[in-house]
């Protein structure tokens, strides 16, 4: 098993057949145990964190929903919770299995952003093809990034992008199933 086990969901809406996902953006601040937030200024997909013990994958992404986008959003649940893996990585040091979730126009407004997320943005089609990774534009994890463009890891960007484009972690793989 990998020694860092992570979850990220990534909301969309769809509107007049566009779909259209949820980030969230870091912001300043101090963690509970006292250092200082990390990647301040950094988009996100709408919810992410590690699997706490022997935490199960579904469960971990319930919490980490509620966590970070508040539970009046976790009540309002006008959906079925139909989690669709999207992307998925491998490897010894960690595991991160990235999921969509298709919510309506109205639960976005019961969002209740939660410390250190400080913002909400939707991207459609045109914006995912400026989304920049982490390491295309030099950034580091103690230097705010500022600026309007989408900052996001390497895998959150890939994600989000195949959300917005309607493509499945199965789809993509589906020659390895057979």
């Amino acid at each position: 098993m990998a020694q860092k086990r992570s979850v990220g969901v990534v909301l969309y809406v769809e509107e007049n057949g566009i779909r259209y996902a949820v980030l969230t953006r870091r912001g300043p601040g101090t963690k509970p145990d006292g250092s200082p937030e990390s990647w301040i200024g950094l988009h996100q997909v709408s919810a992410h964190g590690g699997l706490e013990g022997l935490e199960t994958w579904q469960d971990a992404r319930l919490r980490e929903m509620e966590e970070e986008l508040g539970m009046p959003f976790i009540q309002h649940g006008n959906w079925d919770f139909k989690f669709e893996l999207i992307n998925k990585v491998e490897g010894a040091e960690k595991e991160v299995q990235t999921y969509k979730l298709r919510v309506s126009l109205a639960a976005l407004a019961c969002i209740s952003l939660e410390w250190p997320t400080i913002g909400i943005r939707l991207v459609g089609p045109e914006q995912t093809k400026n989304i920049k990774t982490i390491k295309e534009v030099g950034a580091q994890k103690d230097v705010p990034i500022t600026g309007p463009e989408v900052v996001m890891f390497a895998d959150e960007a890939e994600a989000v992008r195949k959300v917005v484009n309607a493509t499945t972690y199965l789809e993509e793989h589906s020659d390895e199933l057979v």
